[in-house]
């Protein structure tokens, strides 16, 4: 969907969802329609008042809002509530044990103008506090609570365990690292060394905020752009989303390490999914539909030299997971974009993409 260039408003209150935790949580957060704030849950209560409080940029009835010992409460602001409309389409229980919840609500985004922006789920973490209830965290997405088991000692943790059904599937068994890496492209391309002219910001589409990054190019197109680490690291995790037209052949990202070997490389060849690691290229799944977004994220087990590796279409919730050899298994300095086709590799004659939020971190 099309988006409008943030306000300071807008971006000062993605600054406390991104501070969350959930650093894809960056679309802005604004008000509701009483009308659609209908039904008795009081699990739903402060994600009402939550939207209430960013309606009236009113910061104590967003403070209200959340739990008592919430980490959010030390993000929240004056400064990071302003007045962008949110209509609450639906809102719903997912799951409730005991003093926690888990509730989803569709929202739908609007600007000064009044013009709607899109629809985008959103799943509120609930817990009971005192007599009532407060909201602990939010992600963007529709996601399932992942059920407790025990691992077998030969097993080590994957995000098939994830069970995310829609968008941002980030929710973290453990802290997360320091970010090594992050653009979402509002302001520049300063961080990459861009090869390919083509490849430019663009308000076409975003995962969040107002702009991603594409390219329309023709004729052998191999290395797009490229973006350096500070210095080599074993990260913990990377992600990026990308957004393809059906005229397109292929592309996608290889990471590099500091002697410039690949170390594996994900993308797509126009549907399908495909992975290049230590025992080569190959396709992992059929794909799905063109010009929606979708979700990869890696995690490394640098001592067993593997990574956890998860495609999802942010729209359907389809999703491919598995386990994939490094090719060299040393570390990552180097982001490379590149074309991709079957038939030609990591080059295509025609590339029509767009790329969104690219993450590393420790």
């Amino acid at each position: 969907m099309t988006r409008k260039s943030p306000d300071e408003g807008t971006r000062n209150r993605r600054s406390f969802l991104r501070s969350t935790g959930a650093l894809a949580v960056a679309t802005a957060i604004g008000g509701c329609s009483s009308d659609q704030l209908t039904g008795g849950d009081e699990r739903h209560q402060p994600v009402r008042t939550f939207a209430e409080g960013f309606r009236n940029d009113d910061v104590d009835t967003i403070r209200s809002s959340l739990h008592s010992e919430s980490p959010l409460r030390e993000s929240l602001s004056e400064q990071q509530v302003s007045g962008t409309s949110i209509d609450i389409v639906t809102i719903e229980t997912s799951s409730s044990e005991g003093d926690r919840a888990t509730v989803h609500a569709q929202l739908e985004f609007s600007g000064s103008s009044g013009t709607p922006d899109g629809q985008v789920w959103y799943t509120f973490d609930v817990r009971r506090d005192g007599d009532t209830w407060g909201i602990w965290q939010l992600q963007r997405g529709r996601r399932t609570p992942t059920p407790t088991r025990t691992r077998t000692e030969t097993e080590s943790p994957t995000e098939s365990e994830d069970t995310d059904t829609e968008d941002d599937p980030e929710t973290e068994t453990e802290t997360p690292g320091d970010t090594v890496f992050y653009d979402g492209f509002e302001d520049d391309l300063s961080q990459w060394n861009v090869v390919e002219s083509a490849w430019r910001r663009t308000s076409t589409s975003a995962v969040s905020g107002a702009n991603s990054v594409g390219i329309d190019a023709r004729g052998g197109v191999g290395t797009i752009a490229t973006a350096d680490f500070d210095s080599a690291r074993r990260i913990g995790e990377f992600r990026y989303y990308w957004y393809e037209s059906s005229a397109s052949w292929g592309g996608g990202i290889r990471l590099l390490n500091d002697a410039g070997d690949v170390e594996i490389g994900t993308t797509s060849d126009n549907p399908q999914w495909v992975v290049d690691d230590g025992e080569g290229i190959a396709q992992v799944d059929s794909g799905t539909e063109y010009q929606r977004w979708v979700r990869v994220s890696l995690r490394f087990d640098w001592s067993d030299g593997t990574a956890d590796v998860r495609f999802e279409d942010t729209e359907s919730g389809a999703s491919y997971t598995g386990t994939h050899p490094l090719k060299q298994g040393e570390n990552v300095q180097r982001i490379q974009v590149r074309g991709f086709t079957s038939e030609r590799g990591w080059e295509t004659d025609e590339c029509h993409m767009l790329w969104d939020d690219i993450l590393a971190r420790e």
